[in-house]
């Protein structure tokens, strides 16, 4: 995946009580992980969808914490990636409010020593 640098006001934006996912209605690659949306909660993180993609963000709250923490804790989990992790918490019954921002102001995804200059600008 590599690693993702965002600045303090996207955090600040952020002012959920519930747990929510960052999606990106901007082009990105095309193996970025797509979702499908269902009355402004996540219903599940795939490949081949073109738009709206994850910019790799999630925030966790109450009972999705919980469940992340049961997904984490099962020895069966240890090579399966987060996203897998958040389908089955939506499986369980948890829900994602979706949220969209312009990554391109607020997220910088670093996969290279070049992408670091990205973040001090």
């Amino acid at each position: 995946y590599g690693d993702i640098y965002f600045n303090d006001m996207f955090i600040q934006d952020l002012k959920s009580k519930e747990s929510s996912i960052i999606l990106s209605k901007n082009e990105m690659l095309d193996d970025d992980l797509g979702a499908i949306i269902e009355n402004e909660y996540l219903s599940t993180l795939t490949f081949n969808i073109k738009s709206p993609k994850w910019c790799k963000i999630a925030l966790f709250k109450q009972d999705e914490l919980r469940l992340l923490k049961q997904f984490i804790n099962d020895k069966n989990n240890t090579k399966l990636y987060l996203f897998e992790a958040i389908n089955w918490i939506i499986d369980k019954g948890g829900k994602f409010k979706t949220y969209f921002t312009d990554n391109s102001h607020y997220i910088v995804h670093v996969d290279n020593s070049k992408e670091l200059e990205k973040i001090q600008k």
